[in-house]
C-alpha cells in the first residue's frame, strides 16, 4: 500500500509505498510549498536506482544512482540556477576515480583523484579564470610530497612540501 503523511496545511509531506510492510517502489518527499524536494525507488528496503533531490525552487540540486541501498555509479550536483557543481563517481557506496567541483560558471574549480573513497593521487584547482591555483598529491587521504601554490597570473607563489599531510618544508 501508499503511506501518505500530510502537513498541518494539508499538503503532502510524504509518500511511500509499501509491499509486505517494506519500502517497495516510489517515494517522494514535499516541501511544504507543495514542491517535491526528493523522489527515490526502494527495493526491499533499500534505495534502488536513480535518487533525485530539488532545490525549493523546483529545480534540480542533486541525482546519484543506488545499488542495494549504497551510492554506485554518478552523482551530480547541480546550482540553483541549473549548472553543475560536482560530479563525482562511486562504488559500493565509495568515492572512486575523478571528482570534479565546478564554479556557477561552469569552470572547473577543483579535480582530485579518489580510492576507495580516500583522497588518493592529483589533486588541482583552479581560479574561475581557468589559471591554476594550486597542484599537489594525496597519498591515502593525506597530502604528500610537493604542493606549489600559485597566483592567478600563474606565478608561483609558494612551494610546500608534505608528508604524510603535514608540512615538512617550506
Amino acid at each position: 500500500g501508499v503511506y501518505i503523511e500530510n502537513y498541518p496545511s494539508g499538503r503532502i509531506k510524504r509518500e511511500y509505498t509499501f509491499a509486505n510492510g517494506t519500502l517497495n517502489g516510489a517515494c517522494r518527499e514535499y516541501y511544504a510549498s507543495g514542491i517535491i524536494e526528493r523522489e527515490s525507488t526502494m527495493q526491499n528496503g533499500l534505495e534502488n536506482g536513480i535518487s533525485k533531490n530539488y532545490h525549493q525552487s523546483g529545480q534540480l540540486k542533486g541525482e546519484a544512482q543506488f545499488r542495494n541501498g549504497e551510492k554506485h555509479g554518478p552523482t551530480k550536483l547541480y546550482y540553483e540556477r541549473g549548472s553543475l557543481r560536482s560530479l563525482m563517481n562511486f562504488e559500493n557506496g565509495k568515492v572512486v576515480g575523478n571528482q570534479q567541483v565546478f564554479y556557477e560558471s561552469g569552470q572547473v574549480e577543483v579535480e582530485v583523484a579518489f580510492r576507495d573513497g580516500i583522497k588518493h593521487g592529483p589533486i588541482r584547482q583552479y581560479y574561475e579564470t581557468g589559471n591554476l591555483k594550486m597542484m599537489g598529491e594525496f597519498r591515502a587521504g593525506q597530502l604528500e610530497g610537493e604542493v606549489v601554490n600559485y597566483y592567478e597570473s600563474g606565478r608561483v607563489k609558494e612551494r610546500l612540501m608534505f608528508r604524510n599531510g603535514r608540512i615538512i618544508e617550506r
